[in-house]
């Protein structure tokens, strides 16, 4: 089967999907791919220093940032030689057909746990707001019923607000959210970063950072690596990204590795990649470190509820990011429904599967199912670990790796044959300890 009919599948992120037909320059590639990858994992990343510490906590976010630039260069690489359009255009055309089934699976899985977590968010936002409306409000007195729980805010929102959003068949207003995303995405760390520093000027000077670790148990790493994984997840979108970069000057930073690699527009991408991966880092260590210098005892998995009420400006911040999440779970819906439809049930059935109907029961059975696992988790962390741990692995790692794999059978230059074998098996290795660990652990 020719792999061009799999390169109009769509590019699948939790904040936006778009096609692009203008070149972007290096910088709006690089804006791009910062939007693709920063989003609601910023809440749990205090979590990764609250287990490991500070140094621990640290060289979790360097490490996965690393891991996570390499396979993106690898996939824009492979785009390259492949002249593919979209990551599941690529996987087909280099894996074959089986492989990009495989793609399409773990992304539908993705975006589902993504969405998941947005609904655990919006109950976390709107819960005291909510409250605060049914005691002052409608002179409602219990605090323990299940009207003024979190599990009735989600489902009312998410019945009301998002569910009547995803039965539409076209996907709109996706580019305001995506400027809204990054909008938000800066005013949160920034929000976070100042509210920890002013609780740290307000400690006596002797209770400032007592219970700050340095390193912690190394328990803790492998429980909370895969939450950065998630924070980092852009492979979704690179291709596109790579396909409509300008092939502009190589930096100067790069030209020592030309010889190695002639092609000049990824070398632009790289510097594109490491760019973004540094910026995306920069915000995540920031928020973690420093909201877990302040609260080095009491930090939850989504930072806002290790936080007081107190604040008009956290309140504030706390309920753009639950509008914020209301918005975007039917943008990351669409390419879920495309993934299923163009990209798994086609390739099986050998037809696309069409019309209101389907559209009416898959938008059904997917907010049924998430809603119903947003009521069962009460920990943030839990689904961004899962999620992060078992489908991002495979669109992260075990994928590229494969990529890897097949790159060296392909290649005339040993050394290059033995590098890409080796790389490509540790990744795989990597990616498939992580996923069976995560899958234990949760079992």
């Amino acid at each position: 089967m020719a792999h061009e009919e799999y390169d109009r599948l769509p590019s699948h992120t939790t904040v936006v999907v778009e096609e692009y037909e203008k070149k972007s320059s290096r910088s709006q590639a690089t804006f791009l791919l910062i939007n693709s990858a920063v989003g609601a994992g910023v809440l749990s990343m205090p979590m990764i220093f609250y287990r490991n510490g500070l140094l621990n906590g640290f060289l979790i976010i360097v490490c996965i940032a690393s891991i996570q630039a390499y396979t993106l260069g690898v996939l824009s690489r492979a785009a390259s030689v492949t002249n593919s359009h979209s990551y599941g255009g690529l996987v087909m055309a280099k894996l074959g057909r089986h492989a990009s089934i495989v793609l399409n699976v773990s992304m539908v899985l993705y975006l589902f746990g993504s969405s998941v977590a947005y609904l655990l968010i919006v109950g976390d936002s709107f819960e005291t707001l909510w409250g605060y409306i049914l005691q002052h409000v409608f002179q409602y007195g219990s605090k323990d019923g299940w009207l003024a729980s979190r599990q009735f805010v989600i489902a009312a929102i998410g019945c009301t607000c998002i569910l009547p959003q995803c039965y539409k068949k076209t996907l709109s207003g996706s580019a305001f959210v995506s400027l809204l995303n990054l909008v938000a995405f800066v005013g949160i760390v920034l929000c976070i970063i100042l509210y920890s520093i002013q609780h740290i000027l307000g400690l006596p000077a002797a209770a400032r950072f007592d219970g700050v670790v340095l390193c912690g148990d190394l328990g803790g790493v492998f429980d909370t690596i895969s939450i950065a994984v998630f924070g980092f997840q852009c492979h979704s979108q690179v291709v596109a990204v790579f396909n409509e970069l300008e092939d502009s000057q190589v930096p100067r930073y790069l030209k020592v590795i030309k010889r190695f690699e002639g092609s000049s527009k990824i070398l632009v991408m790289l510097d594109v990649i490491l760019k973004s991966m540094l910026t995306c880092s920069i915000g995540y260590l920031l928020v973690g470190a420093v909201s877990y210098s302040a609260f080095p005892k009491s930090i939850q998995s989504n930072i806002f509820n290790t936080f007081g009420y107190d604040s008009v400006i956290i309140s504030a911040a706390r309920l753009i990011v639950g509008v914020l999440q209301i918005a975007s779970y039917p943008v990351n819906h669409f390419p879920a429904r495309k993934a299923l439809s163009e990209g798994i049930i086609m390739p099986l059935l050998k037809k696309e599967p069409s019309g209101n109907g389907f559209v009416f029961v898959e938008t059904s059975v997917f907010f049924t199912l998430s809603l119903i696992l947003a009521l069962s988790f009460t920990e943030l962390g839990t689904v961004f670990s899962l999620v992060g741990g078992t489908s991002g692995t495979v669109i992260i790692f075990i994928i590229p790796g494969a990529l890897l794999l097949q790159e060296a059978r392909d290649h005339h230059q040993q050394n290059i044959r033995i590098l890409f074998s080796i790389s490509g098996g540790v990744l795989i290795l990597f990616g498939a300890g992580l996923f069976l660990y995560t899958l234990i652990s949760t079992l």
